[in-house]
């Protein structure tokens, strides 16, 4: 029991030790108008309960800046969507791909089949770091969604 108090007390002095970072992600290709945009940061894998922080916010310009405050530096993947038909959700067909805008980090929708690998950027200590994304129809016209830049 000792030593894992002791491992903890490591665990949770490094953590404190590490600065956490400000992530400004940009959205292009907004389809001004029309519905929600969300941004998700995934932290282990795609989707679900592996984007564990989000931000949302009206489709006001073709262009949005979500910021996130105090991000742990390490690697992530960025997701985004935008909810055209406003039904609050992402809606697929029956194959799940997506029948609205969506977009990813690292131009990971370039793949088949993007996977957590092909979009996580690395999250920079103490730094700003910015990630671009281009909202885009799931296999349509390529976008080109940049890793992060330290700033």
């Amino acid at each position: 029991m000792k030593s894992h108090a002791i491992a903890l007390s490591a665990l949770l002095l490094t953590a404190a030790s590490v600065e956490a970072a400000d992530v400004i992600v940009t959205v292009h290709g907004v389809e001004v108008g029309k519905g929600n945009v969300s941004v998700g940061i995934c932290d282990t894998a795609l989707g679900g309960e592996h984007c564990p922080v989000g931000g949302e916010q009206a489709s006001t310009a073709p262009t949005l800046d979500f910021v996130f405050q105090n991000v742990p530096p390490g690697n992530y993947a960025f997701g985004g969507h935008q909810d055209i038909n406003q039904n609050g959700e992402r809606d697929e067909n029956f194959l799940g791909i997506p029948k609205e805008p969506v977009a990813l980090s690292n131009n990971a929708l370039e793949k088949m089949i993007p996977t957590f690998s092909d979009a996580q950027v690395a999250i920079s200590e103490g730094a700003e770091n910015r990630v671009e994304i281009h909202l885009q129809m799931y296999g349509g016209k390529k976008g080109k969604s940049g890793a992060a830049r330290t700033q």
